[in-house]
């Protein structure tokens, strides 16, 4: 039954990748030439003095340094949906775990209903890098801090920290300080199809099918929360073992 719930959720995701990747592509083009233009504007002022010395334009130099910055944080951003986008093909890669939960970091705290949401890490640099499927393991610490963020009713922290056990398993803590849940619900989180959300707010298919895949990895997932403190995930990894494999840097986009 999970197989097949696996293979519904990754055709959605599919549809939606396809989706968010011609959209990404669509704002990306139009980006590419607004950062384009201004920085040949720049240039023209280096180039041409009398620009500089023209009180008109006085402001011009710093309102184009903020459109090209601008620009180049919505080209990242897109990036970031590209890679989210990018179907699953099972490809067993060394993946850095760090990097993916920063991307996820980046990419929610544009959403509005997040803005309130302080994070705070403590990524341990000598964290092994772990073999897996990059999208698999990107959704799983999508679906894993959306549930943390999801824990507030407004303000709220989220801590997420990392370390090494022994150099042979990567160890990811993801903890809230929101609402928390009974005991008689988060006894049931895995379970497919179950969640406290709201019509339309979600199926309960992610944390189902985030254990699905931490354990396909080798790995394990352990969840503790009480009402009123907050929630905390603890994902175990196994490291990547030996030189050989490539590295998700290796793959093209």
């Amino acid at each position: 039954r999970l197989q097949e719930l696996h293979l519904i959720q990754t055709e959605k995701m599919s549809s939606i990748g396809v989706l968010a990747t011609g959209i990404a592509h669509e704002i990306n083009n139009p980006l590419t030439s607004v950062a384009g233009f201004a920085e040949a504007l720049q240039r023209r002022f280096r180039d041409v003095p009398a620009l500089k010395e023209d009180d008109r334009l006085e402001d011009f130099p710093h309102y184009l340094e903020v459109i090209v910055r601008e620009s180049y944080r919505c080209k990242r951003i897109i990036g970031q949906l590209l890679s989210f986008g990018r179907k699953p093909d099972g490809i067993v890669v060394k993946v850095d775990i760090n990097v993916i939960l920063m991307e996820i970091v980046d990419l929610l705290k544009y959403q509005p209903e997040h803005q309130q949401v302080q994070v705070t890490s403590n990524l341990k640099q000598d964290l092994p890098r772990v073999l897996g499927d990059p999208s698999e393991l990107r959704q799983v610490f999508m679906n894993l801090l959306l549930n943390a963020y999801q824990a507030f009713d407004g303000s709220g922290l989220v801590e997420i920290t990392t370390e090494a056990i022994d150099n042979t398993m990567a160890s990811i803590t993801i903890r809230d300080t929101g609402c928390g849940m009974a005991e008689n619900i988060f006894e049931r989180i895995w379970e497919p199809f179950f969640t406290t959300k709201n019509v339309g707010k979600g199926v309960g298919l992610g944390l189902a099918l985030t254990y699905d895949t931490v354990k396909r990895c080798g790995g394990e997932i352990k969840m503790e929360s009480r009402v009123g403190e907050g929630s905390q995930f603890v994902v175990l990894l196994p490291a990547g073992q030996g030189e050989g494999g490539s590295s998700e840097e290796d793959r093209p986009f």
